[in-house]
């Protein structure tokens, strides 16, 4: 009989180690009569840290969609599972290429609703105030995802639908051009570019000195267009297609840029009479 250090008798029986090299066998140790009250159950019942109420849920556990779903990171994934951690080698199913695992999801989303069309599906997910979709949407514009899928639809798309996705670039195009037109016509003393507008207005009122005409010059002014205007300048040289031919030799060229301004002076007085600068100036 051992003397337990709580106090109570415990009896074990123990075989003797021969030798001081051998490897532990926890066979070597038999207890015949475990006291009851050290027992699983009864250890838990008088335990100080015991607790009724459910264990937290582990800070490592991860989300249903979390981030390394969400990027790019099929590259890595060695197994259909993706990233999961598998128990045996034996388990792991074979590689399956993106377009497999696309028609899997396609199959999956027909199995929750039949009626759920793809067209619904990304409408629902990146036009919705959701906080779990749009925190997905968010993510998916973050990584230039939008601009990716426009360039593949610019190039794949049929002809006659290509046709209309091109007037609806159009149309934002038109868009971005006023605004920054607008920003130097209708908002100069309120706007962002209020110095720029200042400096592309010559008042009449106040009459053109000497000076101002001797500080004119095209650089300067084409200068403040290319920063005020960089949308529709990206457009202009792309109609030309001259950009950066100069002198030829032997050979007298005109200079593209200096058409740009013209045109962009012109745009803008048309729009504002108060932006005058190139125009006084010709005069």
């Amino acid at each position: 009989m051992s003397k337990n250090p709580w106090g109570d008798s415990t009896s074990h029986t123990r075989r003797p180690n021969t030798s001081a090299s051998r490897i532990f066998d926890a066979t070597e140790y038999t207890e015949l009569e475990p006291d009851a009250e050290f027992t699983d159950s009864a250890h838990a019942n008088t335990s100080p840290f015991a607790s009724s109420s459910p264990s937290p849920p582990h800070p490592n556990s991860r989300p249903i969609l979390d981030h390394e779903f969400l990027s790019e990171n099929d590259s890595e994934d060695e197994t259909y599972g993706g990233n999961t951690p598998h128990v045996h080698q034996r388990s792991r199913a074979p590689r399956q290429s993106l377009e497999e695992k696309v028609l899997r999801v396609l199959e999956l989303i027909k199995t929750v609703d039949p009626r759920l069309s793809l067209r619904l599906f990304l409408v629902t997910l990146f036009d919705s105030d959701t906080p779990e979709l749009k925190k997905i949407a968010n993510l998916f514009h973050s990584e230039d995802g939008s601009q990716t899928l426009l360039d593949i639809w610019s190039k794949r798309m049929p002809e006659p639908r290509r046709e209309s996705l091109n007037r609806w670039a159009l149309s934002r195009a038109a868009a971005v051009c006023e605004r920054s037109a607008s920003l130097l016509t209708d908002e100069a003393s309120t706007g962002p570019f209020k110095l720029q507008a200042d400096f592309l207005r010559m008042p009449a009122s106040t009459g053109v000195s000497v000076q101002r005409f001797r500080d004119f010059s095209m650089e300067k002014l084409g200068s403040v267009l290319e920063s005020t205007m960089e949308p529709l300048q990206v457009i202009l040289k792309a109609v030309i297609g001259k950009e950066g031919e100069g002198q030829a030799s032997g050979q007298r060229v005109r200079n593209p840029k200096h058409a740009r301004i013209f045109v962009t002076s012109i745009l803008l007085n048309l729009r504002s009479r108060n932006t005058n600068l190139l125009r006084v100036a010709d005069i």
